[in-house]
């Protein structure tokens, strides 16, 4: 099928298919409620990546400090200072219901589902901040882990200047929600309209955020010296 073909056939979908429109009847809060569900599964395949890049990170460690002496509580340390870094995206759990009740109760209140999305993203408000005052916590954790690196005052430069890689995901993320949500009235179904854009958010969120913590990590793990 040529080009003009598949132009020809989407617009005719387009303009064939149905949309929910710009209207948020009172109807919609059984469906608005089970929504939340699905809004807070993306929240914690966020946590879930960052837990799982840090744990990565971790083994490149290990190898890194197999021999020196108090190798095992250097790992520990380096686990523990993931709590911190963690703790933003985890508190996304939180707030999810908080922030769909607000989005159902602006949508009925001004009638709009623009109202709606719109409070769907007090989710992520300041969630890039407090991902970087989280990273800096960590990072004076690590202070025992950064002590066996060749230059430790460098590298805790360095692992702090990785804090706005985090933030910069976040801000990332948070445009391509906008963005996603703002298609609302566009959507075929109350269902689409608010999983499609959390749903992009978090791909995108995830995917910034494997590789800001990698460089993190890898480069954490070159800075340590080699055992004696």
């Amino acid at each position: 099928m040529g080009l003009y073909s598949r132009l020809k056939n989407r617009l005719l979908r387009s303009r064939t298919q149905p949309t929910i429109g710009a209207g948020f009847p009172g109807s919609y809060q059984e469906e608005w409620n089970e929504l939340v569900e699905q809004v807070d599964n993306y929240g914690q395949k966020i946590g879930a990546a960052v837990v799982q890049s840090w744990e990565v990170g971790a083994a490149e460690l290990g190898r890194t400090l197999h021999g020196k002496p108090g190798e095992k509580v250097l790992i520990e340390r380096y686990s523990d200072a993931l709590v911190p870094t963690l703790t933003p995206f985890q508190d996304l759990h939180k707030k999810t219901p908080a922030a769909m009740k607000l989005g159902f109760d602006r949508g009925v209140a001004s009638g709009q589902i623009s109202a709606a999305s719109k409070a769907l993203l007090t989710l992520v408000d300041g969630l890039g901040p407090a991902a970087m005052e989280g990273w800096a916590k960590g990072v004076a954790y690590l202070e025992p882990v950064l002590a066996e690196c060749s230059d430790p005052e460098g590298a805790r430069r360095a692992m702090l200047a990785h804090g706005s890689a985090l933030q910069a995901a976040c801000q990332a993320a948070e445009t391509v929600l906008i963005a996603e949500l703002a298609l609302a009235p566009e959507r075929a179904s109350l269902w689409v309209a608010v999983t499609e854009p959390f749903d992009r958010w978090q791909l995108k969120l995830v995917r910034e955020l494997e590789i800001a913590l990698t460089r993190a990590t890898r480069e954490l793990a070159a800075n340590v010296k080699a055992p004696a």
